[in-house]
């Protein structure tokens, strides 16, 4: 079901096939970055939308930030913020079963991270 029921998903199935030819390879281990650009109202927020209730229904992780052109940002800033999205939507024991063997890197970027994989140890 997705956010915007009952409005048709119309014009952007050429983008989507190509999208969810993305995520399979990635469930295949072939990860890949697809950059969505286009004028304000083009429908890349839509398009994200769909392609992101899509993948949960696959069971994905759905992690989501914001960048925009012209604001300042600090380095890494979208990548931080959707890690720091996702860690702190999720049990600790989901953390520290996905996050373990990258922890000490991620924790670089989010510093919280590790009083989040704590929680999991008491």
């Amino acid at each position: 079901m997705t956010r915007e029921e009952g409005i048709p998903f119309l014009g952007r199935e050429q983008e989507m096939a190509v999208l969810k030819d993305l995520y399979i390879l990635a469930e295949n281990g072939t990860g890949s970055i697809a950059l969505i650009i286009g004028e304000a109202g083009a429908g890349k927020t839509r398009l994200i939308n769909v392609l992101s209730d899509w993948a949960a229904s696959k069971g994905a992780a759905i992690l989501n930030a914001t960048c925009y052109e012209g604001a300042t940002t600090v380095p890494f800033g979208p990548w931080v913020e959707a890690i720091r999205n996702y860690v702190t939507s999720v049990t600790p024991e989901t953390i520290h079963r996905q996050l373990t063997d990258v922890a000490g890197e991620v924790m670089e970027l989010i510093p919280e991270l590790g009083v989040l994989l704590l929680k999991r140890r008491r």
